[in-house]
């Protein structure tokens, strides 16, 4: 009778932990992207080892996803190009270009596959209009307050790895 209770109890035991690995390992799986997080870098590595940085090596931004499947990205080169009249009626054509080639900007919906580990950007609206009406797939990999997007695309002939860092924001 005792050997019965304590196979039972360990087979509850075992039961029981199992259900706690599955538990935690769900978790982790359908964990959410939901929130908004802050860039810390934005880098482009190219074949040759080479690394670009578009937006500095210090770049402004936000990343949101909202819990209702809409998201907003903008990103801000630093140091940030200044208006000599700082007048945003007598701005240039010259800082025009210069302020536009230094920010991106889109927003839309987003899907994630948490099996595949991408989060797909379906862009409704673009300050560029290149993205206008595109999906965007990013692999991407969430550890804790951590975000990493690793697109890979072709510039100018020659693969890139991008890798994009976020911090969520609290």
């Amino acid at each position: 009778m005792v050997f019965m209770k304590r196979l039972m109890l360990s087979a509850i035991l075992i039961v029981a932990s199992s259900v706690f690995v599955l538990s935690q390992k769900q978790n982790k799986t359908t964990s959410s992207l939901v929130g908004t997080w802050k860039l810390i870098a934005w880098q482009n590595r190219f074949p040759d080892g080479e690394i670009k940085y578009p937006f500095g090596r210090n770049p402004r931004g936000l990343l949101i996803y909202q819990p209702n499947g809409y998201m907003a990205i903008q990103v801000m080169k630093t140091p940030h190009p200044k208006v000599a009249s700082n007048d945003e009626t007598k701005i240039t054509a010259e800082e025009k270009i210069s302020l536009f080639d230094s920010y991106v900007a889109y927003f839309g919906t987003y899907t994630v596959d948490w099996q595949k580990q991408i989060v797909t950007h379906k862009v409704e609206g673009d300050l560029s209009d290149t993205y206008l009406g595109t999906t965007q797939e990013r692999p991407f990999e969430l550890q804790g307050d951590s975000l990493t997007i690793s697109p890979r695309y072709t510039e100018d002939g020659k693969i890139v790895q991008g890798l994009r860092v976020f911090e969520r924001v609290k």
